[in-house]
């Protein structure tokens, strides 16, 4: 039974989702600081 383990170690969806979400809201946030050097 050590696939439960590794599951269980591994972070849930949600977390993820929420983890996802932070670094776009954090790339929008730098980008509207300091806008991309694109020609």
């Amino acid at each position: 039974m050590s696939g439960r383990r590794i599951v269980s170690l591994l972070p849930s969806t949600t977390e993820i989702v929420a983890a996802l979400d932070g670094l776009d809201r954090a790339g929008r946030t730098l980008a509207r600081v300091r806008p991309p050097a694109r020609c």
